[in-house]
């Protein structure tokens, strides 16, 4: 007598790709270095941008609340503190994220 075979597959669909996405370019590599990682209150710190690949956009938060566009921001932190910053960079490969 034959046994029998149970099998429960999981399929992930993925979204068709629209056009304003190019699944042969890879994603942005999002990175930077800030001027500055401790002093006084208020401190104000440049952020230099070492992204590579194909860029179209960024998104800054740099942890206190307040977010960027910028390519290469500065932001002063008023309040004495730790705070993460994020840097997500976009491009037609995708997005990338460093912290």
């Amino acid at each position: 007598m034959a046994g029998r075979i149970h099998a429960r597959l999981r399929l992930r669909v993925a979204k068709k790709a629209s056009a304003s996405s190019n699944p042969t370019v890879p994603p942005p590599q999002a990175s930077f270095v800030p001027s500055s990682i401790t002093g006084p209150a208020p401190l104000t710190v440049r952020f230099a941008n070492l992204w590579s690949g194909s860029i179209t956009g960024y998104s800054w938060n740099f942890g206190d609340g307040t977010v960027a566009s910028d390519t290469t921001p500065a932001h002063t932190y008023v309040a004495p503190g730790v705070y993460q910053v994020t840097l997500i960079a976009f491009g037609p490969g995708g997005q990338s994220t460093a912290r």
